[in-house]
């Protein structure tokens, strides 16, 4: 990531966190700064905002997805699995979410055999 980039995700990360102040309910906000936040490898702070996100709106689909990945990511395979599921029983068609979640179910193979 060059600097440049990065400046645009600390200004994008104040912006959230401004929005999140003003409406701490703001599901959309929690979801979009979790994504920055794991952009940056502040894993424990982006599964913080993709819960608070899912807390806003339990059927928010997108942020299901979100947390899948950033589990995934910290080989967390069952809670991304689940991550992943209920974004697909929310919204059927999420062919990312639908993909991630039996690529997940592979690599949890993998690695605890």
């Amino acid at each position: 990531m060059d600097l440049a980039e990065q400046d645009k995700l600390e200004e994008a990360t104040e912006m959230y966190k401004r929005a999140i102040s003003i409406s701490p309910d703001c599901a959309e906000a929690h979801n979009n700064l979790g994504f920055i936040l794991q952009r940056q490898n502040r894993w424990e702070e982006a599964i913080r905002h993709y819960n608070n996100a899912l807390l806003a709106d339990p059927n928010y689909a997108e942020a299901y997805n979100n947390l899948g990945n950033v589990q995934q990511e910290r080989k967390r395979f069952k809670g991304a699995i689940e991550s992943y599921s209920r974004a697909v029983v929310l919204k059927p068609n999420y062919g990312e979410a639908s993909t991630w979640c039996s690529v997940t179910r592979e690599w949890g193979l993998l690695w605890s055999g």
